[in-house]
């Protein structure tokens, strides 16, 4: 909600510097301008408000993002197959450029972008390292814990572009990223099916 006591600021202001005004001409041309300049003050105001909530938005993105290549990075040194690895290392990589990506959208937007992961993320790289030490065959562990960051990484993608208050360069992005989240989601069921009946 826009704040008013800004509004009241700039009405008190307006005020002050035009308390001139000595007949009814100067009056109504002095109120015609009143108005402009209150609604693009107002828009000037709604404007930076929905540019805060895309980026808290898109940093939201950013910080699953970077839990994305921290299990990305970790199940990387966890496995023995050495095109899995590179795979693994090259999904990282990915999830870097979307996350480069991202925080230059939110700088343009005016605001900081963040430069953590999620707060979960310390516990999920805990869970998958004692799967791994535990489970004999921990690459159906590493599959599952990455498809579990996919998972989320999708469900987070759908629900900003479902806003009505995203610029159409954004959504681009955005839209583009969510067909590599899906692209990557699938290619790591098929893999985990693989593994069932190894």
């Amino acid at each position: 909600m826009i704040n008013s006591l800004v509004i009241l600021r700039f009405i008190f202001s307006f005020c002050k510097e035009n308390n001139n005004w000595h007949n009814d001409s100067q009056l109504a041309n002095g109120r015609n301008r009143f108005w402009k300049e209150l609604l693009e003050h107002y828009k000037l105001i709604k404007m930076e408000t929905i540019n805060k909530k895309i980026a808290t938005k898109l940093n939201k993105l950013i910080a699953v993002n970077m839990d994305s290549k921290m299990i990305y990075e970790n199940a990387a040194k966890k496995v023995r197959d050495l095109s899995l690895t590179q795979a693994l290392l090259h999904l990282a990589n990915e999830r870097e450029s979307f996350i480069e990506l991202l925080k230059m959208q939110v700088v343009n937007l005016g605001e900081l972008p963040i430069i953590n992961g999620t707060s979960f993320i310390e516990l999920r790289l805990l869970r998958m390292d004692l799967k791994s030490i535990l489970l004999p065959d921990n690459m159906k562990a590493i599959v599952k814990e990455c498809i579990t960051s996919e998972t989320l990484a999708l469900k987070e993608y759908k629900e900003i572009l479902n806003e009505d208050f995203i610029a159409e360069s954004i959504e681009f992005i955005l839209d583009n990223q969510l067909h590599g989240i899906e692209s990557t989601l699938n290619n790591i069921r098929i893999l985990e099916y693989g593994l069932q009946y190894q």
